[in-house]
C-alpha cells in the first residue's frame, strides 16, 4: 500500500523544492573622495544598496536651499537627509538599483562650490560613509577657504614688502615733497622745530595738551596728548579741524592726515596724537583753533587761540 501511494503521488506530478538561488554578499565599505582640480568635471560615483544607508561626511555646509538635488524618484531614493547643520547626508535607497541604472545627485556648497555625484549598486559592495574633501586651488570659488587663504597670503606679502621698504618709501616722500616746492615762497624750505607750543586744557572728560609742533618743506604737525579721563568711555578721533585767524582774516588749514597711538582711547589712557596740515602764509598775532572730533559720540574737543 505505501509503495502505491508513493508511486502515484510521483505520478500525479509532484515537484521537488526549487533550488534556492544565492545572494551576492556585499562588503560595507568606508571611502574617502578627494576632489582636486584634476578630477573637479568628473562624476564621482555613490555605491548604494537597499537595506544600507550610506551617509556622506561633507568639507562644509550646503546650501540650505537646493543644496543637495537627487533627480530620484521618491520610492526608489527618497530625497537626501541633512543632518548636523548641513554637514551630513544621509541616502537610504529603498530597493537596489538595477544594472545600468544611476540617478544624478548635486551639491552645492555654500562658497558657491558645485560637485556632481551618481548613485549606483554595484554587486560587491556598498558605501556605508563617504567622506568627501575639496583641495581645489585653481578651480576653486572666490568665497571658498583655498581662494580665500591665497588672498591672505598675497596682501600678507604686500604688507611684508612694505614694512621692508616703510624707511626708503619714507625718503623717497621727502625727496617729493622737496622737488615740489615753489622756491618763490619764504616758508617753502622751512624746517623748524618749536617745544614751546604749549597749551592745556580740558574739555568732555578729556585732558589735552599741544606739545610741540614741526614744519618742514611747507607742511606742519603738531603733537597733542589726550588723556580720557572718563571712567567709563572710550573715545576714538574721527577727524581733526584747525582754524586760521590772524591779519584780520579767518581761514580754514588744510589736514592732510593724523596719526594716534591707541586708535581707541581706554579710560584712564593717554595717548599722543599727531595732525598735519599744510602750512599757511604766517601772518602776525597768527593763532589756531584746533578741533577733535569723536567718532560716533559728541565729546569734541576745541582748543582756541593756541600759538604754533
Amino acid at each position: 500500500m505505501s509503495c502505491f501511494v508513493s508511486v502515484a503521488a510521483f505520478g500525479q506530478g509532484a515537484t521537488s523544492p526549487a533550488p534556492q538561488t544565492s545572494v551576492p554578499r556585499r562588503e560595507f565599505k568606508s571611502r574617502t573622495i578627494i576632489i582636486s582640480d584634476a578630477n573637479a568635471s568628473d562624476i564621482h560615483e555613490l555605491r548604494v544598496a537597499a537595506g544600507a544607508a550610506t551617509t556622506l561626511v561633507l568639507p562644509q555646509a550646503i546650501s540650505g536651499n537646493g543644496g543637495a538635488i537627487l533627480a530620484a524618484p521618491p520610492h526608489v531614493v527618497p530625497a537626501p537627509l541633512p543632518l548636523q547643520e548641513n554637514k551630513v547626508l544621509v541616502l537610504s535607497p529603498q530597493r537596489d538599483l538595477a544594472p545600468g541604472e544611476t540617478f544624478p545627485l548635486t551639491l552645492t556648497f555654500l562658497d558657491g562650490t558645485v560637485q556632481s555625484f551618481r548613485l549606483v549598486t554595484v554587486p560587491a559592495e556598498v558605501d556605508v560613509q563617504i567622506e568627501i574633501k575639496l583641495v581645489l586651488q585653481a578651480r576653486a570659488t572666490p568665497s571658498s577657504a583655498a581662494a580665500l587663504t591665497d588672498k591672505l597670503m598675497a596682501l600678507q606679502a604686500r604688507l611684508d614688502e612694505c614694512q621692508s621698504t616703510a624707511d626708503t618709501a619714507g625718503v623717497s616722500r621727502v625727496a617729493s615733497l622737496i622737488l615740489s616746492q615753489d622756491f618763490d615762497k619764504p616758508q617753502a624750505f622751512t624746517v623748524e622745530r618749536r617745544l614751546n607750543a604749549r597749551h592745556l586744557d580740558k574739555q568732555s572728560r578729556l585732558l589735552v595738551e599741544t606739545r610741540a609742533v614741526y614744519r618742514l618743506f611747507g607742511q606742519s604737525y603738531v603733537v597733542l596728548t589726550v588723556e580720557n579721563r572718563d571712567p567709563d568711555k572710550v573715545w576714538q578721533m574721527e577727524r581733526a579741524e584747525i582754524g586760521v585767524s590772524g591779519g584780520g582774516a579767518s581761514t580754514e588749514a588744510q589736514v592732510v592726515t593724523f596719526n594716534s597711538e591707541i586708535p581707541e582711547l581706554p579710560p584712564g589712557e593717554v595717548t599722543k596724537v599727531v595732525i598735519a596740515f599744510t602750512t599757511p602764509t604766517q601772518t602776525t598775532g597768527q593763532r589756531f583753533t584746533l578741533r577733535l572730533l569723536e567718532r560716533a559720540g559728541s565729546r569734541h574737543v576745541a582748543l582756541n587761540n593756541v600759538e604754533l
